[in-house]
Order: structure tokens, then sequence, then C-alpha cells
């Protein structure tokens, strides 16, 4: 599952829009969802809901949009959008209940897939872990054609 964490902005409309048929191109089939995360007003969500029914319709069902309030916090950091928009998503969606072998890629509207994401890709062989910091890890595993792949994985603190 692919999940793009945006905000509002008629700039990442569009990079959303080219990201999903990037990926669609590349050849991955699994689901795809944006995350919007602090649409000012309901005239902007209606107009991303009209750029995306469209191509939800064609796409089968696996294209879908999750509107979210702000999470921008007091002393302006908005990248808290990206975290807090997706807890949002997971919780509002019930996708809190993965399995311990599903995987879900977080990308940014202005990444283009050269290839589809699978699960075999960081499910396949041993990882080996390169860097560890506390709460974040970053293991370096190898795909069944040999290429490396980076899987960052980050944890909440206990």
């Amino acid at each position: 599952h692919v999940v793009l964490s945006t905000d509002c902005s008629p700039y990442q409309n569009w990079q959303s829009i080219a990201s999903f048929y990037g990926l669609r191109r590349a050849g991955h089939e699994g689901p795809v969802t944006r995350v919007v995360s602090g649409c000012p007003n309901q005239d902007r969500k209606d107009e991303i809901v009209y750029d995306f029914r469209y191509m939800a319709e064609a796409d089968g069902g696996r294209l879908g949009v999750h509107f979210t309030p702000p999470f921008t916090m007091k002393n302006k950091y908005k990248y808290a959008n990206k975290p807090g928009g997706v807890y949002h998503w997971m919780n509002a969606t019930g996708q809190d209940g993965l399995a311990d072998d599903d995987v879900l890629a977080l990308v940014d509207p202005d990444m283009l897939a050269l290839r589809p994401v699978l699960p075999s890709d960081l499910t396949s062989g041993r990882p080996e872990e390169v860097d560890v910091d506390g709460y974040r890890s970053l293991s370096v595993y190898r795909d069944a054609g040999g290429r490396e792949v980076l899987l960052r994985e980050t944890r909440l603190p206990d």
C-alpha cells in the first residue's frame, strides 16, 4: 500500500496525480491513498475529489483520498502533517491493525516510481541493519534480483 502525504495546495495536487500515474506506469498494482492535510475550505476539498474521482473509477477502486485536519505545531513546524495525517488515516480507516507482513510505503508526491513497490522486495532475504539511533533503524535488503533495497523503520518511544 503506497501512501502519498500531501497538503491541500494545487501544486501538490498535480504532483500527486503525476505520482499516481507514475506508480501505475511502473507496474505497481497495489492500493494508493492520498492523505491530504489541512484544506482551508470545502471548495478546495471538492476540487481534489473532482480530480481524483475519475482516476479512482478508472483504477477499479484502488485509489483513495483521505482528508485530515492540519497538524502544524505551535511553532509552525509544517512537517507534522506527515506523521499526524498518516496516524489520522490509519485510525479512521482501521489500517492501524496492519498485519506484521503488510508493507506500507509512505512517499512524498514529488517522488516518481521507476518500478513497482512489492512486499517481496522487503521480505526476501535477511536484513542487514546499517544504522540505529534508538528510534530509527536503517536496514538493507537484497531482493531476488540482487538489488539493494533500503528500509527505514521508525518506532515510537516506549
